[in-house]
């Protein structure tokens, strides 16, 4: 539109994948061998992806405005055949902590959801009234899903999934006779994060390396526990640690909503004829910033996590990467 100065891109898409490879299913009576790779999955990806650009001049300034939208929804169609069939995935140290099966994203959390409600067993009264395994005073208490009064693997449900609500990005690219500015954000909108590493932060499973939330966070007797978000500090299993600790729950599951600059560059070109007498065409300055700031509610090291290990069957899943870094960086361009 405009003559060039405005360009808009509008795409809409229905995939369906088939046949995705993906480990047997063992039926559960058969040895425990290694299981083959085979052809037995279907899903299914819609969504929209949206680019609007704007650019144009005025007098010596100039500018060029990008804007990125995408959004899509994920969900497995068929497993084997059977709709009751699934793949399980655990976590580090911690038991299964991700199904993908049919009417379900790929790769969602699975899990015990603490009673956000009524978060901890308060007294001796609270215990008695549910039953709930290995539960102790000061531990988290969670949903009786399907109001049996007993807490078992009949409770585990869905927790969430990695897959975002939507990703937008902003590009800005201005320039002023010798002066260029850059800049480019991203936001990440949604896609729940297993946060393993809150196993070793969080349980006192190995010396060092220990949250402030075990000791500032944590229920208290007779105090005000409405902030409170980990069971009782007691020693060995009297805080009712080893039962919780292993097992997928909604504690480790965290939104991963996050936005971020990613790049900021402001560069100089010096005029050709103040240079020229040196013997030089070209000479240009600029300050370049990478990943300089980051806004999320995520507790990890890193919000934004993509495929690890190689297996989209735990996307979102994060066991300690590396985080993205920040880098600051001076340049200088030089032609002879």
């Amino acid at each position: 539109f405009w003559t060039g100065k405005l360009d808009v891109s509008f795409d809409w898409y229905n995939n369906t994948t088939q046949n995705l490879i993906v480990g047997r299913v063992p039926t559960g009576i058969e040895p425990q061998v290694f299981q083959p790779s085979i052809n037995l999955g279907e899903m299914t990806n819609k969504g929209i992806d949206l680019s609007v650009s704007h650019r144009n001049q005025v007098g010596d300034f100039q500018y060029d405005i990008t804007w990125i939208f995408s959004h899509y929804k994920n969900e497995v169609t068929d497993i084997d055949g059977n709709p009751e069939t699934f793949i399980g995935r655990g976590g580090d140290r911690i038991g299964e902590i991700a199904r993908t099966k049919s009417g379900q994203p790929i790769s969602s959390w699975w899990g015990y959801e603490i009673d956000e409600n009524d978060r901890f067993f308060d007294d001796q009264a609270e215990l008695d009234a549910l039953d709930q395994p290995d539960a102790v005073v000061g531990a988290w208490k969670y949903v009786d899903q399907n109001g049996d009064g007993v807490i078992d693997g009949n409770d585990q449900t869905w927790l969430g999934n990695p897959h975002p609500d939507f990703v937008t990005s902003l590009n800005l690219d201005f320039r002023w006779r010798n002066f260029d500015l850059s800049f480019f954000m991203v936001w990440n909108k949604g896609g729940d994060l297993f946060n393993n590493v809150r196993y070793f932060t969080d349980w006192r499973v190995f010396v060092g390396g220990v949250s402030p939330r075990v000791l500032y966070d944590a229920w208290e007797p007779g105090a005000d526990n409405s902030n409170a978000t980990n069971p009782r500090l007691a020693p060995g299993a009297e805080s009712g640690y080893t039962p919780f600790n292993s097992t997928s729950n909604s504690f480790y599951v965290e939104d991963g909503s996050f936005f971020r600059g990613r790049t900021l560059q402001f560069g100089y070109n010096f005029s050709p004829a103040l240079i020229s007498k040196a013997g030089i065409s070209n000479l240009r300055v600029y300050f370049q910033a990478q990943n300089f700031f980051t806004i999320t509610n995520y507790t990890g090291s890193d919000p934004d996590i993509t495929i690890q290990g190689g297996s989209d069957l735990l996307m979102g899943h994060d066991n300690g990467r590396f985080p993205t870094m920040a880098q600051y960086l001076v340049g200088l361009n030089i032609s002879l």
